[in-house]
């Protein structure tokens, strides 16, 4: 038991006690000097997958001996990293490495202190220290969030009101998102989160995994329709015992809270398709078309063409900003969007039934579908980090990850001589950035030029994509990629607005964007040079 786990078992005891806890149980195992090997008995019904979590204190009485903790029936076990700015846990590295020899599934936890401030600095002392990898038997970190243990000689909610607590939680749960690309599991009891952060729900976009000394799954934290892990007995390193945990889900389940290979990247550009952005309109699988668009109850809209007529249907879920759809391949029809607590939501149908789920991530805009890979989309969206993200289906599970760089607004994407589609953004600096794929990994360059707005990027053209924005004069700027280079040029014309490009019956595009004059305005190519003029009509 951590010293800060502690704090739990002292502020639900007398609650386990009148609920019926669940009584310790170990037996010694392993070589003499080792401490105990638990066997789990009197587990919560129902909850086969079984854990333990373990810190410092558990060798108090000697090293843990992992291989019989595996033997007992034990499949993961969490371990304490580090606290603070300043301490690390001397075990950490050892009981990491014997427990992933062990075949266990393994993950860091980090005891958070909010009276210290500083949230970004403690996450990132955590993670250089917690072994990251993502990897099918790293575990995804959690934070501990509960009460001061008493040595700290602190209030319950560490002197921090419910709103300076949130505001604390959030930018250490978003930093280490940040550094490794997945939501950390919050470990908590809802006796302390609730009054602590003013039964504040916007923490529900991580697992959780609660704490609770009862025989029957307790009530969650504000927010959460659900955990992850439960936390259903308390440890005791003299008696030979450490905190044990249940799985809420089987063996597969657990395994998709690990980390995994990265997305699989064809070896040529065949296997993608022609890199869609996405629409609000796509085809139904019998060739009608349908609509979708965020409802004045923030819920997603779909309008289905039948019998001469549309019809409209609420498809639920949670939407902030706007939609985009495609239609894979072998008919399903995909729909992404922002949810109010900045995730990605996907709602899909295969043969007409309709399904949602909360993707996870970090997403500050509407998101750009890549390009669809085995009837599965991937994914594009600005983080809240200001970095590109990503999200992409392997194995059966959703992931998300950071591609890095820096952007300012929504990007785009058009397709590369290359398999990976290339990715355009403004960047901070309000010229052009591009992320694209290159020796195994995502890499990102500015491009320079002067960039407005959101650039349109179409797909390849004689084997380079046209690029195209507003620049800050509100003239249109290209950019195009030759011998290797990237150059930029200003096309001149007006624009007061994000450009669109259309085909042409020539090579090159032609591209129309409302001008300064609030008439629509034409840029095409001929006679070996770029063209402008106003088109008319009148523009809003």
């Amino acid at each position: 038991m951590s010293r800060g786990r502690i704090g739990v078992v002292l502020a639900v005891a007398a609650a386990c006690l009148i609920a019926g806890a669940v009584p310790a149980a170990a037996v010694r195992g392993g070589q003499p000097g080792q401490a105990a090997a638990v066997v789990p008995s009197a587990a919560p019904a129902g909850f086969p997958v079984l854990g333990i979590d373990v810190s410092s204190h558990d060798h108090a009485y000697g090293p843990i001996g992992w291989p019989a903790v595996a033997a007992s029936g034990v499949r993961f076990a969490y371990v304490k990293a580090t606290e603070g700015l300043s301490y690390t846990n001397p075990y950490f590295a050892s009981d990491n490495s014997a427990a992933k020899a062990a075949g266990l599934l393994v993950g860091a936890y980090v005891f958070a202190r909010p009276d210290l401030g500083n949230p970004v600095g403690q996450a990132d002392y955590f993670i250089d220290r917690a072994a990251w990898h993502d990897d099918p038997q790293t575990l995804v970190p959690f934070v501990d969030l509960e009460w001061p243990y008493a040595g700290l000689h602190l209030s319950t909610c560490y002197g921090l009101t419910p709103g300076a607590m949130t505001t604390w939680i959030h930018a250490f749960i978003d930093r280490i998102r940040t550094r490794i690309g997945r939501a950390p599991m919050i470990y908590t009891n809802t006796h302390w989160w609730n009054p602590c952060t003013g039964n504040n729900a916007s923490a529900a976009g991580s697992p959780l995994d609660i704490a609770a000394y009862t025989t029957t799954p307790p009530v969650l934290p504000a927010g959460w329709q659900s955990f992850t892990l439960w936390q259903y007995a308390a440890g005791n390193p003299a008696a030979g015992t450490f905190d044990r945990d249940a799985f809420n889900g089987d063996l597969a389940s657990l395994a998709r809270l690990a980390g995994g290979p990265p997305p699989p990247v064809p070896a040529n550009r065949s296997a993608w398709s022609p890199s869609p952005t996405g629409s609000k309109a796509v085809l139904s699988p019998d060739g009608t078309p349908q609509y979708f668009g965020r409802a004045s109850d923030d819920t997603l809209a779909r309008w289905q063409f039948a019998n001469g007529g549309f019809t409209s249907t609420s498809l639920g879920g949670s939407l902030v900003g706007q939609p985009t759809a495609v239609r894979a391949a072998n008919g399903t029809v995909y729909v992404f969007g922002r949810t109010a607590a900045n995730t990605l939501q996907v709602w899909s149908a295969t043969n007409g039934t309709w399904s949602t789920a909360t993707i996870g991530g970090s997403l500050a805009g509407d998101p750009v579908i890549s390009a669809v890979v085995d009837n599965v989309p991937y994914v594009l969206g600005r983080g809240t980090d200001g970095t590109l993200w990503q999200w992409y289906f392997h194995n059966g599970t959703w992931f998300s990850r950071t591609l890095g760089g820096a952007l300012a607004g929504d990007p785009a994407v058009a397709g590369a001589p290359d398999a990976v589609p290339w990715v355009f953004a403004r960047n901070p600096e309000n010229t052009m950035q591009q992320w694209y794929y290159a020796a195994g990994a995502w890499q990102n360059r500015p491009l320079g030029g002067s960039l407005t707005g959101t650039p349109v990027a179409t797909d390849v053209k004689a084997t380079v994509p046209y690029l195209f924005g507003r620049g800050t004069d509100n003239t249109l700027s290209q950019w195009y990629f030759h011998n290797g280079t990237w150059f930029n040029r200003a096309l001149g014309g007006s624009v007061s607005e994000d450009p669109m490009v259309a085909g042409a019956p020539d090579q090159a595009p032609w591209v129309f964007g409302r001008n300064t004059a609030n008439s629509l305005q034409r840029w095409y190519y001929a006679n070996l040079s770029w063209q402008t003029g106003n088109v008319g009509g009148a523009l809003s």
